[in-house]
C-alpha cells in the first residue's frame, strides 16, 4: 500500500487555469552551468524511514552530477517532525507544506531559466514541492513511475505516510493542507497524468480511489504484454497538450533484484535499461521539465550497487548513452 480519496471533485481544467497565481521566488541559488542541474531535498517527512534523506548525497557520491555534467545548485532542508493529524489521517501535513513552498521557491527560477532540475529526495513528499512550482507557472503533464499508484486515503493508511498518497495529493484528491497550497489545487489535472509501472495491486482502498480518479495507467503486466516503447509512446500522447512533462521516479519502480534498497519492496519491476528508455523517449518526444528521484534508501545498499544502477538509468536516459 502506498497512496487520498477526494472530499470534493477535482477542479476542471478551465477552473484550474483561473486559479493560477504565479509568484516570484526569493530562494538564492547558484547559477546553473549546464542543461541539467541537481537540487537536493533530503526529507523524510513523508516516510518514517530516515534513510531516504541520505539518498541525494549517495547518488552524487557515485557520480550522478559528474556523469551528467550537471551543476549541484542547492539543498532544501526539512525540519524533522512526526505528528499524525487525527482528522485527515496524514502525518506532518503543515511541515510538508512549508517544505513544498521552499522547494517550489527554489525550482521556479531554475525552470524559468531553462534548466532541467533533478530533485533528489528524500521521500515522495518532494513531488508536492515540484508540483507546486510547476502549477505556479502553468499547466504541465506528469509521468508517474512507481510500483504503486500512491492513492491510499490517509485515513485508510496504517501509517499516515504521505508517500502512500502523493499522486492523489498532487491531482486534487488530498487534504487541503498539502493539496491546495496557495489555492492552486489541483497542481496537475488528472487528464494530464499517466502512471507507469505499477505492480502492487493489493490495496483495496487505493484501488477504488485510483479507479475513480480518471488517471490513465500502464501497469507492469500491460507493459509486458504490449511492449515498453508502445506504453511510453501512448503515455506521452496522453500528456501532449501540456507545456511540458515532469517525471516522478520512485525508485521502487526498478526491478527488485537490482534495486532492493527501498523500504516497501515488491517483486518484479523495470530494469535500469528500461527506465532509461522511458527517460530517453520522453526527452526525445516531449519537453522534459525535470525529474523527482525518491525512495532510494542508502542504508539498505551497503555496497552502493543499487545507487549505481539508478545513476546508470538516469545518465543513460538523459544523455542517450551509458555515460561512461
Amino acid at each position: 500500500m502506498r497512496s487520498y480519496l477526494a472530499h470534493s471533485a477535482p477542479l476542471a481544467r478551465d477552473q484550474a487555469d483561473k486559479r493560477r497565481a504565479p509568484r516570484a521566488s526569493s530562494f538564492a541559488l547558484e547559477r546553473p552551468t549546464g542543461r541539467y542541474v541537481v537540487l537536493q531535498a533530503p526529507t523524510h517527512l513523508g516516510l518514517r524511514s530516515s534513510g531516504v534523506a541520505l539518498a541525494g548525497d549517495v547518488l552524487l557520491e557515485v557520480g550522478l552530477a559528474t556523469r551528467l555534467g550537471a551543476a549541484v545548485v542547492g539543498r532544501v532542508e526539512a525540519a524533522p517532525s512526526w505528528t499524525r493529524d487525527p482528522a485527515t489521517g496524514l502525518c506532518n501535513g503543515p511541515e510538508v507544506a512549508a517544505h513544498a513552498r521552499r522547494l517550489a521557491d527554489a525550482l521556479v527560477p531554475l525552470l524559468e531559466g531553462g534548466a532541467v532540475p533533478l530533485v533528489l529526495g528524500g521521500d515522495d513528499s518532494v513531488l508536492v514541492g515540484a508540483a507546486l512550482a510547476l502549477r505556479r507557472l502553468g499547466r504541465h503533464g506528469l509521468l508517474f513511475l512507481d510500483a504503486h499508484v500512491d492513492f491510499t486515503p490517509p485515513t485508510a493508511s496504517p501509517t499516515g505516510e504521505l508517500s502512500d498518497t502523493d499522486l492523489a495529493i498532487v491531482t486534487g484528491h488530498g487534504p487541503p493542507v498539502v493539496g491546495d497550497i496557495e489555492g492552486l489545487a489541483p497542481y496537475f489535472v488528472p487528464d494530464d497524468v499517466v502512471a507507469l509501472g505499477r505492480r502492487d495491486f493489493d490495496a483495496e482502498a487505493e484501488d477504488r480511489a485510483f479507479a475513480a480518479s480518471g488517471i490513465r495507467a500502464f501497469d507492469l503486466p500491460a507493459i509486458r504484454r504490449g511492449g515498453l516503447d508502445t506504453a511510453v509512446d501512448r503515455a506521452l500522447d496522453g500528456v501532449a497538450g501540456t507545456a511540458g512533462v515532469w517525471i516522478h521516479l520512485d525508485c521502487d519502480v526498478f526491478a527488485d533484484d537490482v534495486v532492493p534498497a527501498v523500504d516497501y519492496r515488491t517483486p518484479g519491476g523495470l530494469l535500469p535499461g528500461e527506465v532509461a528508455t522511458v527517460l530517453r523517449r520522453t526527452r526525445e518526444r516531449a519537453h522534459l521539465l525535470g525529474i523527482t528521484v525518491t525512495i532510494y534508501n542508502p542504508t539498505l545498499d551497503p555496497d552502493r550497487s543499487a545507487a549505481r544502477a539508478i545513476v546508470d538509468a538516469l545518465v543513460g536516459g538523459l544523455l542517450g548513452r551509458d555515460g561512461a
